[in-house]
């Protein structure tokens, strides 16, 4: 999805900033102007015309527009001091682009890019515009705020600014409904969401990178598994291992990850922490036992996906399943040297692994997917590869004990 921000609507706030807005998801070649009068979608990119009610990309534009011009552009010198941790004259902020950058089921952001001296800085925007949204963000704004002081890692976005008062269209809408809450975070400069797609050749499955300047491009499979590797790692080390707490929920389909491929390095990040909570209490059962299922739902919830971001549930090949378990103990590892947990009781846990019969590990299985929602899309593709995914998840426990005892 190639971005685009040439719109002839740009214009001087005084004597300077220039703002001018965008779009990068556009999906063919008519001009921005002709579509800022269509309504915001409700949910992936939709120009077809229907959309949300009180709210055009025009009036979004523009209450954005608003709010960061608000106070001689006070957040955007405040977000500026922070990261450059020095304060920003008056006049070094020369331009501002607002950058419409998708829709999905919860929020739509927009990355906001600002010219400073000869700096550009970017951070993103996420506006919350339907009920389920708006209720949704400021949990969001909290769980980020409490995770980014309770790890050093920087595997999730820093929140900058997240204010209280809603925004609404100009002239204001008269249903509260159209209220726009939103908050200001950091932009992961270079990273991409990525999604299975099939390949030109023989129509196989390959992980695909949306990356908007340089094309979508497929990844190989080196890269591949370095992303899933990765991603179990960024949750294994956001589990608590004593209060049972992890990011929840979360899916490879509504773009949570993103990743920055350079050269033979793969970074991966996480952009999203919608709920930071247990899913078993700890009083239901002890650290290995609360470990394993976190695992044994990690490695479901790792191999789904939807073909292309928004098509069938797919799930990943067994590679996917092998980098997922190395991510897994890495991070475990990770916590072993920050004294979360001992080597003696990561021994202890791949022991116990090790130790459950095939038929006693199909039945955790089953545990499992009973907490699921029975109406969930992705359980009957679980259900249908899960035979095989139990044997491969019992091979890895089983070479992990050989590994590490």
């Amino acid at each position: 999805m190639k971005g685009k921000v040439n719109n002839p609507r740009g214009r001087t706030l005084g004597i300077e900033p220039v703002v001018t807005w965008g779009f990068a998801f556009k999906p063919d070649d008519r001009a921005d102007e002709d579509l800022f009068d269509l309504p915001i979608p409700l949910g992936r990119p939709d120009l077809s015309g229907s959309g949300h009610p009180s709210w055009t990309y025009r009036s979004y534009f523009q209450a954005v527009e608003r709010e960061l011009s608000r106070d001689g552009f006070a957040i955007i010198k405040e977000i500026l001091r922070r990261k450059k941790g020095r304060r920003t004259r008056p006049e070094a902020v020369k331009a501002l682009r607002i950058i419409a950058e998708k829709h999905g089921n919860f929020y739509h952001p927009a990355r906001v890019e600002v010219l400073a001296g000869e700096e550009t800085f970017r951070f993103v925007l996420n506006a919350a515009l339907t009920d389920w949204g708006r209720v949704l963000l400021p949990q969001e704004v909290r769980t980020l705020t409490h995770l980014e002081r309770k790890y050093p890692y920087p595997y999730l976005p820093r929140v900058y600014n997240a204010p209280v008062t809603p925004l609404f269209p100009s002239p204001p809408a008269p249903d509260p409904k159209g209220a726009l809450v939103y908050f200001l975070a950091e932009w992961f400069d270079g990273f991409h969401e990525f999604h299975w797609s099939l390949a030109p050749q023989k129509g196989q499955r390959r992980l695909r990178l949306w990356d908007g300047g340089q094309g979508a491009r497929f990844l190989t499979k080196v890269e591949e598994e370095k992303v899933f590797a990765q991603g179990t790692k960024i949750l294994t080390c956001y589990y608590d291992p004593r209060t049972y707490e992890q990011i929840y929920p979360w899916h490879h389909g509504a773009g949570d990850f993103v990743a920055r491929i350079e050269g033979q390095k793969v970074e991966v990040r996480l952009i999203s922490a919608r709920k930071y909570g247990p899913l078993i209490e700890p009083g239901e059962a002890d650290p290995v036992e609360a470990l394993f299922f976190f695992f044994l739902n990690l490695s479901l919830r790792m191999r789904l996906d939807r073909l292309d971001g928004t098509g069938e549930t797919i799930w990943a090949d067994d590679h996917s399943l092998t980098a997922t378990w190395q991510g897994f103990l890495e991070a475990l590892e990770t916590k072993v040297e920050a004294g979360e947990i001992t080597s003696s009781f990561l021994k202890g846990f791949l022991k116990e692994g090790a130790r459950l019969s095939l038929k006693e590990l199909e039945e955790r299985f089953s545990q499992l997917l009973d907490s699921y929602d029975p109406q969930a899309p992705d359980l009957p593709v679980i259900r249908e590869n899960l035979r095989a995914h139990v044997q491969g998840v019992r091979g890895l426990f089983l070479k992990g004990k050989a590994d590490k005892i």
